[in-house]
């Protein structure tokens, strides 16, 4: 319960920092996901039902404050959570790096799948760059993660 409640202040504070700040923070033209990193924060740190259902969660709200197709995002963080649960699998260990990794592999998946869904529904999907996002997001996403991530693993840990 006591995670059910920290993820859910995490979530919130993601999400008025994601809607407020970070539209003044834009690095080659991107914006950071903050509400992907959480959500793939989480997933390696409280394990596999739980990350899902998150995902899942983290992508509704992303979609009410941010999206153009209601459950777009939705899906893509629940498939992104899945995704990072598998890896996890593969790489068992605790290191940074991992997160790291892990972190931009999920993002090129991310963005690829967002591009695809978007473009298959008829909306308007090139927003810039699309080189830009490719490249970019994963890079900042990454380093975002290796910030982050740290943070919420000891307070994670705190409340096992």
């Amino acid at each position: 319960m006591k995670k059910f409640f920290f993820s859910l202040f995490l979530l919130l504070i993601t999400l008025a920092i994601q809607s407020t700040i970070t539209n003044y923070i834009l690095v080659g033209g991107i914006q950071l996901n903050l509400v992907l990193v959480i959500v793939i924060s989480t997933s390696l740190i409280f394990g596999e039902f739980f990350a899902i259902i998150f995902g899942f969660f983290a992508g509704i709200c992303s979609d009410f404050l941010f999206g153009h197709i209601l459950g777009l995002f939705a899906f893509v963080n629940m498939i992104s959570a899945f995704i990072c649960l598998r890896v996890k699998r593969i790489f068992t260990g605790e290191h940074y790096i991992i997160s790291t990794v892990v972190m931009i592999i999920v993002t090129e998946i991310w963005v690829f799948l967002t591009y695809i869904i978007s473009f298959s529904l008829g909306k308007e999907v090139i927003q810039g760059n699309l080189i830009n996002k490719i490249i970019y997001q994963p890079l900042i996403n990454g380093l975002v993660m290796l910030i982050i991530h740290p943070i919420i693993k000891k307070i994670g840990s705190l409340l096992k």
